[in-house]
């Protein structure tokens, strides 16, 4: 469905008409073209001019058109894909709401099911309420009719009471005052005659006996017999219905209670028991919190001690490998110095000069200031010279190895500090050391120059100084840089 079908009929009438009108130009009268004499060459190039300006403004009118058709087709297309979005969200908003509907449908009737239940629960609680009421008023009349009928009771057996002690009275005054014997037992008949008249008043109920018992005591002046248990429960039984049901409720509510008194007793010694356990509990933890606060700034102050007396070693540590490297470059440059003074002419050694002049010879005494290098002669020079005195050769590298060996020795085992002093103190080591060693004569001089040439002498003195660092240092490796014993001595 194109844009112009989805238009209204009027709108599409209008928008065609507003496009055949851009496209055929102005819907004006044309005039009538004058005569081809009248018209002048300026007349008609204006007459061009407005031609092309009216064409070009049809063509800007016919782009704009198109824009807007363009324009007005993407708005319908967005306007449909709002419309399809919005009937989505309807339907989603829809299905939502009839869920959330269908959710408070079901809780509004278990909510009536539930006051339901709850006005039917109500309904029955009045009615039970109402019997109770109902029962408890009969209870009460009940009460008053057998109050009045024991006041009535009590009032016949007074009477009754007063009658009997007339009677007797009565009989006696007819006995005659000369029998002795009868006089004697009079007591004795009024006591069995109260006997029976209580255990009487006792047969017809516990309270009319106890009301019959005071009436006795009040016209005899004694009480009456004790009841026995078969007595009592005979006048029990003589209660009404309600009343005795009453009572058992009553004795029923006493057992409860009494158990629940136990109970509570019970629990409020286990409540004490277990307050007592809390305070020991809480008494224990700040025992134990103190003597983790204790243990705490102690292990503190240990690691704080460690950790100075860590930096103290690290710092010692710095200083010995700053001596030992000074030293280590002190010793290169002696070989160095030793090693450029390059091969003199071969001398062989007189025998008694082995023992005198065993060492490296003796440096000259411009080995302190530089000197131009002497002429090496070529390796196969070199080859045929130790070819040609092995023997010489050998003895040479034993005693330059000795001399080197116990020189490095005797520096290692000094260790001068780092500073001017121990180049200084090197220095004169080393002339001294030199003078000593080798001396000036030329044997020493043909030793060196016999030995092979630079390159020997720096391979042996290498040699050399390896064992002998590894000695003036224990427990290192001779090719650890600084960094790497650093981290290998904090590691131990």
């Amino acid at each position: 469905m194109s844009y112009l079908e989805s238009l209204p009929a009027a709108r599409r009438k209008a928008v065609l008409r507003l496009a055949g009108a851009t496209s055929s130009g102005p819907t004006l009268p044309a005039p009538a073209p004058p005569a081809q004499a009248a018209i002048g060459a300026r007349e008609l190039a204006h007459l061009r001019a407005s031609a092309r300006a009216h064409a070009a403004e049809n063509d800007s009118l016919r782009r704009n058109l198109d824009q807007l058709v363009q324009r007005c087709k993407q708005l319908d297309e967005e306007l449909q894909a709002l419309r399809i979005t919005s009937r989505a969200r309807e339907g989603r908003a829809e299905q939502r709401h009839a869920a959330e509907l269908a959710e408070a449908e079901a809780a509004r009737c278990s909510q009536r099911r539930a006051l339901l239940d709850l006005a039917r629960t109500a309904q029955g609680l009045a009615q039970e309420n109402a019997a109770l009421n109902a029962r408890l008023v009969a209870l009460q009349d009940e009460n008053e009719d057998s109050s009045r009928s024991q006041d009535a009771m009590r009032e016949r057996m007074a009477r009754l009471q007063a009658v009997c002690l007339q009677l007797e009275e009565q009989q006696q005054q007819q006995a005659g005052s000369p029998r002795g014997g009868a006089a004697g037992s009079q007591p004795q008949q009024q006591t069995e005659l109260l006997d029976k008249l209580s255990a009487t008043l006792c047969a017809l109920g516990p309270s009319n006996g106890a009301d019959s018992a005071i009436g006795v005591r009040d016209a005899a002046g004694r009480l009456p017999p004790a009841l026995a248990p078969a007595k009592v429960g005979a006048a029990v039984k003589g209660l009404p219905t309600d009343l005795r049901l009453a009572l058992r409720e009553l004795e029923a509510t006493r057992r409860e209670r009494d158990g629940l008194a136990g109970r509570l007793k019970a629990t409020l010694a286990q409540v004490d028991r277990l307050q007592a356990e809390r305070r020991d509990l809480q008494q224990g933890l700040a025992r134990e919190r103190h003597a983790a606060g204790a243990t705490t700034a102690e292990l503190q102050r240990q690691l704080k001690a460690a950790r100075d007396r860590v930096a103290s070693m690290a710092e010692r540590l710095k200083l010995k490998e700053a001596a030992l490297e000074e030293q280590a470059a002190y010793l290169a440059k002696l070989e160095r110095r030793l090693l450029q003074r390059g091969p003199t002419p071969a001398a062989p050694l007189a025998p008694g000069c082995e023992g005198k002049h065993s060492g490296v010879p003796r440096p000259s005494g411009g080995s302190r200031r530089a000197s131009a290098p002497e002429q090496t002669p070529a390796p196969a020079a070199r080859q045929q010279q130790q070819q040609a005195n092995p023997a010489t050769h050998d003895a040479i590298e034993d005693k330059l190895q000795a001399a080197v060996a116990s020189f490095f020795a005797e520096t290692a085992q000094k260790a001068p500090p780092p500073g001017s002093a121990t180049q200084q103190g090197g220095r004169g080591q080393r002339s001294s050391g030199g003078r000593a060693a080798g001396g000036r004569d030329g044997g020493g001089r043909g030793s060196l120059a016999s030995a092979g040439g630079r390159g020997s002498l720096l391979g042996d003195a290498a040699a050399v100084r390896e064992p002998v660092l590894k000695q003036g240092r224990p427990n290192r490796a001779a090719d650890q840089t600084p960094s790497k014993r650093r981290g290998a001595y904090a590691r131990r």
